[in-house]
């Protein structure tokens, strides 16, 4: 009965999402009455979310069909929490399971703040793609998750190189409560695969002129994906990065669209601000 219970009020919620609707507030106020069961793939089941398989307890459809699992999961929002981060933490779940929670942990952005000490147990736990979401899900959180930094720089060291970029994009998205990883990430930009992310959090921390010239090279990198992600960071730092603009005009010139059009909107962000202010006087 309480499992029935449970899912009757988080499908509640997830019906009225709003947050000062009455029956959404009531549903959140029984949810923390009401003990979750242990095992996620119950509580989802529960919900309509997952629909069990014969023989199997795993998450429905093929891992394309994810995206709309974690969104519902982070639909439910922080009453959904102490369930999700038992799941997390759980040496038993089913290793796709915490990594879709880790995920949907991570969409729910700064209000799963809470969820920062599961999260980083499960960083540092052996199976790496399941550390790789939690360090993605740690950047979402954003400042609320600074704790993690020690572990994330950590995590930076010595994970594999798609663990680097995750460690290091995380650490630029906390902020300044990450300036303990600034020489991790002056170190990480010698390293091919995390130059850019390590770059990208150094200019987020507010070093523009340790990201600079790694961003300029990368707007002749090989991948366009990358050509215009280095524009895009180096608008976003604007007026500091005005040693960048003759490499910027030089983007212009791409043979890529997309990167031009980055390159632009950078050398707009980057020179128009001065003459903004200016005009303001």
């Amino acid at each position: 009965m309480a499992a029935l219970l449970t899912g009757a009020v988080a499908l509640t919620l997830c019906m009225f999402p709003g947050p000062k609707d009455p029956a959404a507030r009531r549903a959140e106020q029984l949810l923390s009455e009401i003990r979750p069961p242990g095992k996620l793939d119950d509580f989802l089941a529960w919900l309509g979310l997952v629909r069990r398989r014969p023989h199997t307890t795993s998450f429905m459809g093929d891992y394309a069909e994810s995206p709309e699992i974690v969104k519902n999961l982070a639909r439910l929002g922080p009453p959904a929490i102490p369930v999700l981060t038992r799941a997390l933490t759980d040496d038993d779940e089913d290793d796709r399971v915490r990594m879709h929670t880790a995920s949907a942990l991570g969409e729910m952005g700064p209000q799963a703040a809470e969820a920062t000490p599961s999260l980083i147990q499960a960083l540092k736990q052996h199976n790496e793609m399941v550390a790789k979401w939690a360090a993605l899900a740690l950047g979402k959180i954003g400042p609320g998750a600074k704790d993690a930094v020690p572990a994330l720089i950590d995590a930076m060291k010595g994970g594999d190189w798609d663990m680097r970029c995750c460690a290091a994009e995380a650490l630029g998205q906390i902020g300044p409560g990450a300036k303990a990883a600034v020489p991790a990430l002056e170190e990480a930009l010698k390293d091919e695969h995390a130059r850019f992310y390590a770059a990208e959090a150094l200019a987020k921390l507010g070093l523009p002129d340790k990201a600079l010239p790694v961003l300029i090279a990368l707007l002749e990198h090989e991948s366009p994906s990358f050509r215009k992600a280095a524009a895009k960071t180096l608008g976003e730092i604007g007026p500091p990065a005005k040693a960048a603009v003759p490499a910027l005009r030089e983007a212009l010139k791409d043979k890529t669209h997309y990167v031009r059009k980055a390159a632009a909107a950078a050398l707009k962000k980057i020179q128009a601000a001065p003459a903004t202010r200016k005009a303001k006087r």
